[in-house]
């Protein structure tokens, strides 16, 4: 390995002299050949604000880092390549750079599965690359075959998993495919820790993924995202504090506080084309809401539904009440069958749903009517088989 970085890294002291102590730092663990140290400290350094400007990243990639590839754990190499390509003025050039790096690291010498790891979080990044310079059609074929690379693999970093599901969900973002876009997001967050990501990268994600659970046809619990952290900075943002709102209250079934967001947000609500467009089909969606949140209140022997009890809480008429039944039963939601003379359905299953702690505590209050309802049973029989056997006459031998 020449002296070049030592060269590069004196210039760089003088323009950043605040990261002289780290860069004298790094000098030293090379000088002692600690490679494990190295890369804590290169984390370190690549995640300082003074570090991320012009094209630090990557000159520091180019002249130190690549020609130490070899010493260098193999995803920990391409976290920093696909790092170094952010701070590339075209789209184009950081994906040639990366395209360099991969052809690299596959003739490294590595297990299988560490050059798997390596070369599918830089393809990831490939796409994305490809997806933000308006190229969607590349970054769909590489993120196609990135998924079934990941489904093959074992032992994943969750970095790997993390890069995988995000640019995939960026691919949704972009064709408006809102369910899958939904569970794609929430795939990517499981693989991410909460307090890694920066604030407004967290707002931003949050209220896409907030508008897609309201508008994805194929979601209807909301408790994931709800129980889930990043809703902390979708409630406390005041741009976005509605988004919260509006979730929580389909989450309910809220018809009526629906309508009073409606009014109190309206100029929130219309700048916002996606649900302008589909504005009836949220009407329906929280109608359907309204339906499941019901039925589940509803002891499992008394699910017995009228048309009157559905028209008085949705405002629907007896006809609508049949539709929104038929609605429910397409999308599997519930089951049970409709008796048009009696006007009511006979609810056999209602589709499971990730509660919030708040639910939790309603069906808790209902667990324990049952409860009550069933001692008072017991209690009762108890009596009435005292009273039999006392109107037994007594057998004499």
């Amino acid at each position: 390995m020449t002296s070049n970085f030592r060269e590069y890294f004196s210039v760089l002291m003088a323009e950043v002299p605040d990261m002289e102590e780290d860069i004298r730092e790094l000098l030293n663990l090379h000088d002692n050949k600690l490679y494990h140290q190295i890369t804590l400290k290169l984390q370190d350094i690549f995640e300082n604000p003074l570090i991320n400007q012009k094209d630090f990243p990557y000159q520091i990639y180019q002249s130190y880092i690549s020609p130490l590839s070899t010493k260098l754990n193999l995803l920990k190499l391409s976290q920093f390549a696909v790092h170094a390509s952010k701070y590339l003025s075209e789209a184009q050039d950081s994906i040639s750079f990366l395209k360099s790096e991969n052809e690299k690291i596959k003739k490294l010498r590595c297990t299988p599965s560490e050059r798997e790891e390596a070369t599918l979080f830089i393809q990831m990044h490939i796409a994305q690359h490809y997806l933000e310079s308006g190229s969607p059609s590349e970054a769909k074929v590489i993120v196609r075959d990135g998924v079934k690379s990941l489904k093959q693999m074992r032992n994943v970093d969750p970095s790997v998993s993390a890069s995988v599901y995000y640019v995939n969900s960026l691919l949704d973002k972009e064709s408006r495919s809102y369910s899958e876009y939904y569970r794609n997001s929430l795939l990517y967050l499981s693989y991410v820790a909460h307090d890694s990501l920066p604030e407004d990268f967290k707002v931003q994600l949050a209220f896409d993924i907030a508008l897609a659970a309201l508008l994805g046809e194929k979601i209807f619990s909301f408790g994931n995202l709800l129980q889930h952290p990043i809703v902390d900075s979708l409630k406390a943002s005041p741009s976005t504090s509605w988004a919260f709102e509006l979730l929580t209250t389909f989450n309910k079934g809220d018809l009526t506080h629906y309508d009073e967001l409606c009014v109190r947000h309206q100029a929130a609500l219309n700048a916002q084309a996606d649900l302008v467009q589909h504005e009836r089909r949220l009407r329906e969606k929280i109608t359907i809401m309204c339906l499941l949140n019901f039925v589940s209140s509803l002891p499992s022997d008394g699910r017995i539904v009228s048309y009157d009890s559905v028209s008085e809480r949705t405002g629907l008429s007896a006809d609508g009440v049949e539709l929104l039944f038929m609605k429910a039963f397409s999308l599997d939601l519930i089951r049970g069958l409709i008796d048009e003379v009696d006007r009511n359905v006979k609810v056999t299953w209602v589709a499971p749903r990730v509660l919030t702690l708040e639910q939790v505590q309603g069906f808790k209050e209902q667990l324990d009517r049952f409860v009550c309802k069933v001692e008072s049973a017991s209690k009762s029989v108890d009596e009435e088989a005292i009273g039999i056997v006392s109107l037994c006459p007594t057998k004499h031998v």
